[in-house]
């Protein structure tokens, strides 16, 4: 289940995501820019998409994501 606290998802609100991608929790601190669906035929995906302060625009699989909280 994903936490998100009440108003983390604000455009250009500074957060910070918690997530694993399987090899252990990681987090990434950055700039919200928005919630990307990708839609294919066999599935979808949905991302969280940051300016990260160090690893520039990125996108985090909702999947993987385990908070969100403002920075």
């Amino acid at each position: 289940m994903i936490k998100v606290e009440r108003n983390a998802l604000q455009p250009g609100r500074l957060i910070i995501v918690y997530y694993d991608l399987g090899e252990g929790e990681e987090t990434s601190v950055g700039h919200f820019k928005e919630i990307s669906i990708d839609i294919l035929e066999e599935c979808s995906s949905a991302f969280i998409i940051l300016e990260g302060i160090d690893e520039g625009v990125m996108g985090i699989n909702l999947e993987c994501v385990k908070n969100v909280i403002p920075a």
